[in-house]
């Protein structure tokens, strides 16, 4: 390839290694010796073994790849930059992987036992993960007793699976510390619990095709009490159930989302900017009455198929506007000082959803309503005079500060 990537060219395996005749320590032959072996015999024939031969083969080969495991983690924990490096350069692995075979050098390094035992072949890489982990993971009040817990771990591990062994790492302090675990355990749960909350997130994206996706991470708590929902909300005894027919699992509560989304009573919602949270949706007339024109959802640039429209008209917590009915009266003068629920409502749709600031993108919902002419100064609290503006365009105008409006 031409072109500087900032990496120095690195020799092929081929060309660097050294021929296994000339290799004079042990490991370096026996890891050369072991490929010219699988290239001389590239083919298991299998049709050939008897079923105790490729019992013993598979079992002693599997427990042959955690050992050597054990070595690649030796020969990592004694230099890692510089391993890895190499590892990388000789292999093509990828970052993560080089990582990850770090990340497991370390570990081993700070459990001996554990190392030994992968070493000899006495339990399984995933397993040695596992034990390492959950070790590593026992509260500060109890880590004078790691090595107890340790040998309790790798005892288990002589019987059960890697799997088995994490759920049974999960009560580990109440075999070590019986009489604190109770307590400790309270005080853990409570900081995973804080720290579940303080770490939630919901990112969204468009694909451009009428879909939204995107990924979240919630507390336990909160996945369980939305998978209750979409579960009720997927029950076919309801009398109109979705159809499941043709559809797995996570598409029927992905619909299941979408029909509790779109049914959530708003009145048991906070208001935002002095009405409750919904989604507007602009019609004509004609199209509430069968006609083909589509409709809008304010606050985005999406449009809505007439069926859609005429569809979510009839459901909680979406608003229905028809444009070109008699609307009621907006205009209250000096009677009040503060814009009506209704008028804020009047204000978004003229303004397209937003702030009314050219360029603002602060969702209508989210603004101030602001007199054109201060009210100190004898505004009135009509239409004509209002319009929202988010807090700091609010605030600028109180100051004096004038910025170009959409309406």
């Amino acid at each position: 390839m031409s072109g500087d990537t900032g990496d120095q060219e690195q020799p092929s395996e081929t060309a660097a290694s050294t021929p296994v005749a000339e290799r004079s320590h042990r490991w370096h032959w026996f890891a050369g010796r072991m490929h010219q072996f699988l290239d001389e015999n590239p083919v298991v024939l299998t049709a050939t073994m008897t079923e105790v031969e490729r019992g013993e083969t598979l079992a002693e080969l599997t427990r042959l790849q955690d050992r050597l495991d054990a070595m690649v983690g030796t020969l990592v924990a004694d230099d890692p930059p510089m391993a890895i490096t190499q590892l990388r350069a000789r292999t093509n692995l990828t970052a993560a992987t080089a990582r990850r075979v770090s990340r497991r050098a370390t570990a081993l390094e700070a459990h001996p036992e554990v190392k030994t035992a992968l070493a000899g072949g006495e339990i399984h890489t995933d397993q040695a993960e596992v034990i390492t982990r959950v070790v590593d993971k026992l509260p500060a009040e109890v880590s004078h007793l790691k090595a107890e817990a340790r040998e309790v771990m790798l005892e288990l591990a002589l019987d059960h699976d890697a799997q088995t062994l994490k759920a049974m790492g999960n009560h580990l302090i109440h075999v070590v510390a019986p009489d604190r675990a109770d307590e400790i355990l309270a005080k853990q749960l409570e900081k995973e619990e804080l720290d579940a909350r303080k770490g939630a997130y919901l990112k969204t994206y468009r694909d451009g095709h009428g879909s939204l996706f995107g990924k979240f991470k919630i507390p336990e708590l909160s996945g369980h009490i939305l998978e209750t929902l979409l579960h009720a909300v997927a029950n076919p005894g309801r009398p109109e159930p979705i159809d499941r027919n043709n559809k797995d699992l996570p598409e029927i509560k992905g619909q299941a989302l979408c029909e509790l989304l779109e049914t959530i009573k708003t009145k048991d919602l906070p208001q935002t900017g002095g009405t409750t949270v919904s989604v507007i949706v602009t019609m004509t007339l004609d199209t509430l009455t069968g006609g083909l024109t589509a409709a809008g959802v304010l606050g985005t640039d999406r449009a809505l198929s007439p069926g859609e429209a005429r569809r979510l008209a009839a459901r909680h917590g979406v608003i229905p506007v028809v444009l070109g009915e008699k609307s009621e009266i907006l205009d209250l003068g000096r009677r009040r000082r503060y814009a009506t629920k209704s008028q804020r409502l009047a204000l978004a749709l003229r303004q397209g959803g937003y702030c009314n600031t050219v360029g603002c993108d602060i969702p209508a919902a989210s603004c101030d309503a602001n007199h054109r002419t201060d009210w100190a100064k004898g505004g009135r609290t009509d239409l004509d005079d209002l319009e929202l503006l988010c807090p700091r365009e609010h605030h600028g105008h109180h100051h004096g500060i004038s910025y170009p409006r959409r309406t």
